[in-house]
């Protein structure tokens, strides 16, 4: 049987083989990612809303407050600026001691006294003397005893604040115990003026039973006599 050429089958031919790339020839660098620039006017206002937000922060955790009148005297004075910290008394409670501002409505407007009673406590003030159930307290930072008298017994949610200047002061004495909504926070630092700057102290009593102090007698002054005028004789 012959073979027609074209059913002829040729010899295989080895296929070339590649090449290898060159030694020295360098893989392309890959792309990078598109990159957008900020305006200007984006950044502004992201600067301002951040400002804004640390304001609003501030004010809110420690806000600030000029100290007016003489009743927390000798240990303020007016014109005195201060900080007060909240975060105190969101985390707890008021202790005694503690120098608070308060939220005092009738007449609307902000107060700075000392706590001294608390929830469920009562407190009587008699011969110069500051009484907590009957126990008297300890207080060097008095500008002087107090000269009046009187006995309050406290609710659940009320608390007795004073002046440091108990003679010259509108406080509890006067207006009766406060609730625990009135009291916005514990003064924190006085930043003005420069000389006063500096932490506000917060007497810690102790907790062991107080001895009794000597009250400092009041010396009444006696009346003055009135000298009447001579009859005009007849």
């Amino acid at each position: 049987m012959t073979v027609s050429e074209e059913d002829s089958i040729s010899p295989l031919e080895p296929y070339p083989e590649a090449s290898p790339a060159p030694a020295d020839e360098e893989e392309p660098p890959l792309p990078r990612p598109p990159i957008r620039s900020r305006s200007l006017l984006r950044d502004v206002w992201d600067t301002i809303l951040m400002v804004v937000v640390i304001y609003t922060l501030v004010n809110l955790l420690a806000p600030r407050y000029i100290v007016q009148g003489a009743s927390m005297e000798p240990n303020f004075e007016t014109g005195e600026w201060i900080i007060v910290n909240r975060l105190p008394y969101l985390l707890g409670q008021p202790e005694r001691g503690d120098v608070v501002i308060l939220d005092f409505p009738d007449p609307q407007e902000d107060l700075i006294k000392r706590l001294i009673g608390l929830p469920g406590e009562t407190v009587a003030i008699h011969d110069g003397l500051v009484y907590i159930d009957g126990e008297p307290l300890d207080e060097p930072y008095i500008n002087a005893p107090p000269r009046y008298n009187g006995e309050w017994t406290l609710g659940p949610d009320e608390y007795f604040v004073l002046g440091d200047n108990r003679n010259n002061s509108r406080d509890s004495h006067h207006f009766g115990p406060v609730t625990r909504d009135q009291i916005i926070g514990k003064a924190w630092v006085i930043y003005w003026p420069p000389e006063a700057w500096g932490l506000i102290p917060h007497y810690s009593y102790d907790s062991t039973p107080l001895p009794r102090p000597t009250a400092t007698p009041t010396a009444t002054p006696l009346p003055s006599a009135t000298p009447t005028p001579a009859m005009p004789q007849p």
